[in-house]
């Protein structure tokens, strides 16, 4: 496989943008659009969120055992990108666009069952992208390389779908029909972007000699866990992941009724977050390229946990202080988005360059991934529940158990997971004991030449 040129990693970035709206408008705005434009109950509208995900720890690994056993002219992964793009854009439209009954329960149904096929379309097309990045090229550096312009157009995403469309939907007047605009032009965007790099990105045909892994999915599953690299990359993961959905789902509720500043603040804040994300990527990606991605990944996972609680230090009401904030939390949250992945495709790749399962690799992580962010949204959503939130009344109409349970909920759970993630990166670099399962070579962390 020859060297990727600046075209491969420009066709393969771009996809990350579409991908990341399809992650990022749901995970924010879903929670705040059912209980404050449909009025439907916080707990009811967290099922909503988190039974639809809970379907993609079956999807995803379908998926990517799927697209490692497909074979023809277009290679293994562009048709399920064709395909996860188109299904993705249609029900994302329908998820802010279709009429709703007004019993809540009724309401509650129809949304989940739209975000169910939201969520069907993202695994279709998620998997095989993520798995693309192990194998755009053999080295290291290649691979780090390539995930630093995904996340690139990763921040375009981010503008799109947490900056570009809470403030679009603020000045269409907040309603019901103003989700619904928001979604046909966030969707375009979302639609081209999948479909370019389904269209751009190199066919990449399996070595005729690489090998195929059989038995049932479970068993596939439970033998990919014992990859002892893989394993540790993917439980720390899961605890920054939950904390990160957290603070997508909770995001607004701090906004509005903690900080007492209006919908399209975020709009700026996140605006200054991309700022500070694509500065701090540079150091990123250098610490990786001297350290490994496994050990700045730690580092991030400390320095994030510190940035999540100093939110605590914004003054109420002061939208500059706030933007500044986003500035600060964009450095952190660049590193852990970027390392997360780094160490994912570096541990994917200490099974070999041709390994028949790095699908199944991906489609555990992407799953994961999914899963926790619904967590995370759920867990808002129920403590939301018990300090008896009133959907659609503003701050001062508002119990005190609500006001005080948005931020110990939004501040105190990010902070101590990504606390506890970066203790458990910590044992990527411990020496186990050897197994037949697990030869002591595999483990040794991946080492990058300095720059």
């Amino acid at each position: 496989m020859s060297a990727p040129r600046l075209r491969d990693y420009l066709s393969y970035g771009v996809g990350m943008t579409g991908n990341q709206i399809m992650r990022d408008v749901p995970t924010a705005l879903l929670l705040f659009y059912m209980t404050n434009a449909l009025l439907i109950p916080p707990a009811y509208a967290g099922f909503a969120i988190l039974l639809p995900k809970i379907w993609v720890i079956l999807a995803d690994p379908v998926v990517g055992m799927l697209s490692d056993r497909t074979r023809g002219r277009w290679g293994a992964r562009k048709p399920f990108l064709f395909v996860g793009a188109v299904v993705s854009f249609v029900a994302f439209v329908m998820l802010f666009n279709v009429a709703v009954p007004s019993s809540p329960l009724l309401a509650t149904c129809v949304v989940g069952l739209l975000y169910l096929l939201v969520a069907t379309g993202y695994s279709i097309y998620s998997v095989p992208y993520l798995t693309l990045a192990a194998e755009i090229g053999r080295e290291s550096r290649e691979r780090t390389r390539a995930l630093s312009y995904k996340q690139y157009f990763c921040l375009v995403g981010v503008l799109a779908g947490l900056s570009f469309a809470p403030w679009l939907i603020e000045r269409l007047g907040g309603d019901k029909s103003a989700y619904g605009t928001m979604a046909w032009v966030v969707g375009a965007i979302m639609l081209v972007t999948t479909l370019a790099t389904a269209v751009l990105v190199p066919v990449r045909q399996p070595l005729a000699a690489s090998p195929r892994i059989e038995g049932h999915m479970l068993a596939q599953v439970r033998d990919a866990f014992r990859h002892r690299p893989f394993r540790i990359v993917f439980v720390a993961a899961l605890l920054q992941l939950i904390g990160f959905g957290v603070t997508q789902g909770g995001g607004l509720y701090f906004l509005i009724y903690t900080m007492r500043l209006s919908m399209d603040v975020m709009g700026v804040s996140i605006l200054a977050s991309v700022a500070g994300s694509g500065l701090a990527q540079i150091l990123w990606v250098r610490l990786a390229n001297r350290a490994g991605p496994v050990r700045a990944y730690r580092v991030a996972s400390f320095y994030a946990a510190v940035v999540a609680g100093a939110v605590l230090l914004v003054p109420t009401g002061n939208v500059w202080a706030y933007v500044v904030y986003g500035f600060v939390s964009g450095t952190a949250s660049s590193g852990y988005t970027l390392l997360s992945f780094a160490s994912l495709v570096e541990a994917i790749a200490l099974d070999g360059p041709d390994s028949p399962r790095k699908g199944l690799f991906a489609a555990a992580y992407t799953a994961m991934e999914k899963a926790t962010l619904a967590i995370g949204g759920f867990l808002v959503a129920m403590a939301l529940s018990f300090a008896e939130f009133q959907q659609g009344a503003p701050a001062a109409d508002q119990p005190q158990s609500a006001l005080l349970a948005i931020p110990v909920v939004y501040v105190g759970v990010p902070a101590v997971l990504k606390l506890i993630s970066g203790l458990v990166l910590g044992r990527y670099f411990a020496t186990p004991a050897t197994s037949p399962m697990e030869p002591a070579a595999s483990h040794e962390p991946p080492i990058c030449p300095a720059t």
